[in-house]
């Protein structure tokens, strides 16, 4: 069973023009990543629709683990 999701609200993307990649930055975890267009495109797609969690389970724990996903029963406003 797909895990029940949503997009953190302290996530942040910017397009880094000389090399063409997209960065993607976590203000309450301080996560960081540089990915290329086609797996920001994914990025994106899952933060925007979490309800398809279950199309790319390995994308999404990864999202998880540094903070631009969280699952709905948590309380990112609680947490230190």
């Amino acid at each position: 069973m797909a895990k029940s999701v949503r997009s953190s609200r302290f996530n942040l993307k910017t397009p880094y023009e000389s090399t063409g990649e997209i960065l993607f930055f976590n203000t309450l975890t301080g996560a960081f990543s540089a990915v290329d267009v086609e797996t920001s495109d994914r990025i994106e797609a899952l933060l925007a629709n979490p309800d398809r969690s279950a199309e790319d389970p390995e994308l999404v724990d990864y999202l998880l683990q540094q903070g631009f996903l969280v699952e709905d029963a948590v309380n990112v406003i609680a947490t230190d």
